[in-house]
């Protein structure tokens, strides 16, 4: 991938806070070392969150934690409805 690749995530109103966390999850999967979040407002703004490298290697251990956890819990049958 080119240095120019990233991804790009679209939002409606606002980048929650976890956004970083999913635009890792995303890199992962594309091979891609960077990527940004848009907000699209209804009154024709945005903003916009940029990810770069260094911050998307901080937050992949924890989404890669995060989806083992998923993992672990699906595996074991635990959910909201599970008793």
């Amino acid at each position: 991938s080119s240095d120019l690749e990233r991804v790009l995530d679209l939002k409606t109103n606002q980048i929650p806070k976890w956004a970083p966390l999913q635009i890792a999850g995303y890199c992962i999967a594309r091979g891609l070392s960077a990527g940004a979040s848009v907000a699209l407002k209804k009154d024709g703004s945005y903003s916009w969150q940029d990810y770069d490298a260094t911050a998307i290697r901080r937050v992949k251990p924890v989404f890669l934690a995060a989806l083992s956890v998923c993992h672990w819990k699906r595996g074991n049958q635990c959910s909201k409805n599970t008793k």
